[in-house]
């Protein structure tokens, strides 16, 4: 998994090619009447049990944003998801603030992302 930040130019079309067609979503959120933030979002099924998942694949603020206007767009983004038939929003980072920004908005941080190299 590249983040996104690291991508280069082969990797940014695909994700380019997934958002027109459908597969991947871009959403701003707007503050002051203002671009506050990007989220991009994609469906997510766990093979095992197919469980429809919606996963915050990407978030990026484009200054500080307030803690009323995270609330609204998870309010939408749970809109959304329950409109896909989702049980859960999910995401993984290493980002702190993004962290901190989940607990605020009352995500289980119980879980981790384990990787290893092939």
């Amino acid at each position: 998994m590249l983040p996104i930040a690291e991508a280069g130019p082969d990797e940014m079309n695909k994700l380019l090619e997934k958002m027109l067609l459908g597969e991947m979503q871009a959403w701003v959120a707007m503050q002051d009447k203002d671009i506050a933030a990007m989220i991009i979002t994609m469906l997510s099924t766990e093979p095992g049990t197919e469980t429809r998942n919606l996963l915050l694949y990407s978030l990026f603020g484009y200054s500080f944003v307030r803690s009323e206007t995270w609330r609204a767009a998870l309010a939408t983004l749970q809109q959304f998801a329950r409109e896909l038939g989702c049980a859960e929003i999910i995401a993984y980072t290493k980002v702190e603030r993004v962290i901190e920004i989940a607990k605020e908005l009352g995500a289980n941080l119980d879980y981790r992302l384990v990787k290893m190299e092939v």
